[in-house]
């Protein structure tokens, strides 16, 4: 099965947060893992995403300040157990773009980039 390494800006914007609710609930375990990188720790929707990525087996990584600098936060990425696993990166918005590219040009991993509204793979 495919293991996607999703990052996002964090679980405070209503829109993009609901949008990744309903993509994690449309996925099944055999099909998918899926862990989460937010490169911030607040917002009102983090338990129900966290309950989501425990039910795909993944597991959520908060990088709080990782925003400010791509490339630390891209080593902390690559320095994650379950870096070794991982087969595609996904990522939406500023900053988690960055980060995603940088990642993808040192590992050679796909990657897909979404704007506002695009979480589809």
């Amino acid at each position: 099965p495919i293991h996607l390494l999703k990052i996002i800006r964090g679980f405070e914007i209503e829109g993009p947060t609901n949008l990744v609710l309903g993509l994690l609930r449309s996925w099944q375990r055999d099909e998918i893992r899926v862990t989460l990188v937010s490169l911030s720790a607040g917002g009102g929707h983090r338990a129900a995403i966290e309950k989501e990525i425990a039910r795909l087996g993944g597991e959520v990584h908060i990088f709080p300040t990782g925003w400010r600098n791509v490339k630390r936060t891209a080593q902390q990425l690559r320095e994650l157990d379950v870096f070794p696993t991982v087969t595609h990166l996904g990522a939406h918005l500023l900053r988690p773009d960055a980060v995603a590219r940088h990642v993808a040009r040192e590992t050679g991993l796909p990657y897909l980039l979404t704007e506002h509204g695009l979480h589809g793979l």
